[in-house]
């Protein structure tokens, strides 16, 4: 279970990075037009739309972890495990 919070958290990394990249204009999805601002508004809510959804598994991660360290009945090697 650790490895898959680990690769979640390196690939929100990589999409906050590529999030920061694409707040250029015409940078947001790379092969379609972007020369007008409606086409670069229409994906940007695109984007937008997925990365709420990045940002929602993310929230539920980071719960699920938190719900892990709260849990009294845990032993203190796994709550070790958990902060590692």
């Amino acid at each position: 279970m650790q490895d898959k919070f680990d690769q979640a958290l390196r690939d929100y990394k990589k999409g906050l990075f590529l999030r920061q990249e694409r707040m250029q204009p015409g940078a947001f999805m790379p092969g379609l037009p972007s020369n007008t601002p409606d086409q670069i508004a229409r994906q940007r809510r695109v984007f937008d739309k997925v990365w709420q959804s990045v940002e929602d598994v993310m929230r539920d991660m980071h719960n699920r972890l938190e719900e892990q360290l709260k849990d009294q009945l845990r032993s203190v090697d796994e709550h070790e495990k958990t902060l590692e």
